[in-house]
């Protein structure tokens, strides 16, 4: 079985981290990421909305507390441990729109993926560890082997 998975990473390695197909993949990878960038203020302005209307709730509820017209009771407590968690989400949603409106498209070039693929290459072929196969799933979706030839 060795032999057949030291087969299988070397014509994956051949086939697939070949420097022609890697560009390919940072092409679509930039398309994608420059298509994205304009979807992700349009994003962040809808999380700053409901960042505001979650301020704006808590901010009532605090009010009618401290106004003595609600009682600071459990449900009380729980909806505003609610908003509380929702608005971090939302936080947390923000800061990940942000960075990745921050990523630069041009940061890859056709040379960085060269070694990339190189590295990877190595890597896949040289090391006896149980990460290739890791590898290999991030690519390849299945495997199979008819007693002749291996199709993946």
């Amino acid at each position: 079985m060795p032999k057949l998975d030291g087969l299988v990473l070397a014509a994956f390695a051949d086939k697939v981290l070949t420097p022609e197909r890697l560009r390919e993949m940072l092409r679509e990878m930039k398309t994608h990421l420059k298509n994205t960038h304009g979807r992700q203020d349009e994003v962040i302005r809808g999380l700053q909305w409901e960042l505001g209307e979650l301020e704006l709730a808590t901010n009532r509820l605090y009010e009618a507390v401290e106004k003595d017209l609600l009682p600071m009771d459990n449900m009380l407590r729980k909806r505003a441990q609610k908003l509380k968690a929702r608005r971090d989400a939302v936080l947390v949603e923000i800061a990940g729109a942000r960075r990745q409106g921050e990523m630069p498209v041009a940061m890859l070039s056709a040379k960085q993926m060269d070694v990339f693929g190189a590295a990877l290459r190595v890597r896949l072929t040289d090391s006896p560890s149980g990460a290739t196969k890791r590898y290999l799933r991030q690519f390849v979706g299945e495997i199979r082997f008819d007693g002749k030839r291996v199709v993946m």
